[in-house]
């Protein structure tokens, strides 16, 4: 692996684990850098990684007393269904066009950060 791989997983990674917000189109774009298989086994790849950052990130909010508690349930619940969905989505669609959403979300993304 890289060492190039290593620390650009690493800085998203502090970064979503802190932000949360496009994590996994950091992701997926670094990976689509180091990574030359199919788009879905990086997606997959992606999902994996995400699955650890947020998972480290919220043992530690956990302990930080800044948790909204009451929000909690739904949030994980709206999270499984997304990576569910989004995992099967990314499985049935062809590389092509799987790239072509993920590319229209990203700028989609930035379009409502810098006009909102």
């Amino acid at each position: 692996m890289p060492p190039a791989l290593t620390i650009s997983v690493f800085v998203a990674a502090v970064y979503g684990g802190f932000f949360g917000a496009g994590l996994g189109i950091v992701l997926l774009a670094i990976l689509g850098i180091f990574h030359a298989g199919p788009l879905a086994r990086v997606n997959a790849l992606k999902q994996a990684l995400s699955f650890v950052v947020n998972l480290t990130a919220a043992v530690f909010f956990a302990f930080s007393g800044h948790v909204r508690w009451e929000l909690v349930p739904l949030m994980a619940v709206a999270s499984v269904a997304g990576g569910y969905g989004g995992g099967r989505f990314a499985g049935r669609i062809s590389g092509e066009a799987l790239r072509r959403v993920v590319v229209l979300a990203g700028i989609g993304a930035a379009v409502a950060l810098w006009v909102g």
